[in-house]
């Protein structure tokens, strides 16, 4: 069991529908995440988000502010460069909510829940 993501719930006082909705997850990935050992480092990021209350409205925007290049802004997102590409390319209410508040959280210098969060984004 990822005991972070436990734990974050629990502090939070969510359900397992409102911590997944929180995230922009669906209850089903969300049980999955707290079964897993190591979180993904967009989940942990996702999680301080929701715990700041923030979420960047559109992603282009937080791209061009960061002089991010598809490669680090993919990297320090923990995504592939081809999700992060798209991401870019659509419509700022399309974008992944989970994407925006892990976005919020780099804007705070905030690392993602649990030592153990994975940084090679692939899930």
């Amino acid at each position: 069991m990822n005991e972070s993501l436990a734990a974050w719930q629990k502090n939070h006082g969510f359900t397992y529908q409102q911590a997944a909705e929180a995230l922009g997850l669906g209850r089903t990935m969300f049980w999955n995440y707290l079964k897993r050992e190591s979180l993904p480092r967009l989940v942990g990021l996702a999680c301080q988000g929701v715990t700041l209350g923030q979420c960047v409205r559109n992603i282009s925007v937080w791209h061009e502010r960061h002089k991010h290049t598809l490669a680090s802004g993919a990297a320090v997102l923990g995504i592939s460069r081809a999700s992060y590409s798209k991401y870019l390319h659509m419509s700022p209410e399309l974008v992944p909510r989970t994407v925006m508040l892990a976005c919020a959280a780099l804007d705070e210098g905030l690392e993602p829940i649990g030592a153990g969060a994975s940084h090679d984004g692939r899930q």
